[in-house]
């Protein structure tokens, strides 16, 4: 086996074990917040929520074009949107 095959296999695996775990947060989060407003816990979307996504505080959004976690800080509009996994 070529040690550029056995780097890009621990780098897939890495990867691989981030994805997991930000799922778990992401389902963690979703169950502890029970969502509220129209961004209700577990939406998803391409870009970022601020000033978009209207939803109650606690509300968790996953930006599937950045890959990063977002949860609803405060309010009950479409601002107060704060990254928490980028």
């Amino acid at each position: 086996m070529s040690q550029q095959n056995f780097l890009s296999g621990s780098v897939s695996t890495a990867i691989d074990t981030q994805r997991i775990l930000e799922v778990k947060m992401l389902n963690r989060l979703n169950a502890i917040s029970g969502g509220g407003g129209t961004g209700s816990a577990g939406s998803t979307g391409a870009g970022s929520p601020e000033g978009v996504i209207t939803a109650g505080a606690g509300s968790t959004y996953w930006d599937t074009a950045g890959q990063s976690l977002w949860i609803k800080n405060a309010g009950a509009g479409n601002t107060g949107w704060v990254q928490v996994i980028a």
